[in-house]
């Protein structure tokens, strides 16, 4: 029932669809007005100096040491045998990836196996079937009570 004081809920959705209609058809004129403000302000002297001097900051600046581009011979030998041993590093870990896939199907095959034997190995051995029933027995082979 339609009351003067209550619109009905067609009416509520035909509002908000021509809310949604309006600020739609606005979005690309807000979108080139902001695009273009901010250029501006990117564009002006103020902008182009501190980015001139952010860039110069990040550069280094007025570093003390101008050849610090330059390192020393040792220190450069050095670094060239720590990249040989992380290249051989990184190849030997493909060899080993490939030996667990073709093993075990992946890694988490590898590592279910390997829980499936630790598992194993924590249980207790189990009791052979024509003891279950028996009194336990000391190993001199007499029926004392044995502990356990």
């Amino acid at each position: 029932m339609k009351t003067p004081l209550k619109p009905s809920l067609d009416d509520e959705i035909y509002e908000v669809e021509e809310r949604l209609a309006r600020r739609r058809a606005e979005l690309p004129r807000v979108a080139r007005a902001t695009g273009r403000s901010a250029m501006h302000k990117l564009a002006s002297p103020a902008g182009l100096a501190a980015a001139a001097a952010l860039g110069f900051l990040v550069g280094g600046g007025f570093g003390g040491n101008k050849n610090h581009h330059v390192k020393p011979v040792v220190e450069r030998r050095k670094q060239k045998e720590r990249t040989k041993g992380i290249a051989m590093g990184s190849l030997a870990m493909s060899a080993v990836i490939a030996l667990i896939k073709a093993q075990f199907g992946s890694p988490l095959g590898m590592a279910q196996a390997v829980l499936g034997k630790i598992q194993a190995r924590r249980k207790p051995p189990a009791m052979p079937s024509s003891l279950r029933g028996a009194r336990a027995t000391s190993p001199s082979g007499d029926r004392r009570s044995v502990a356990g």
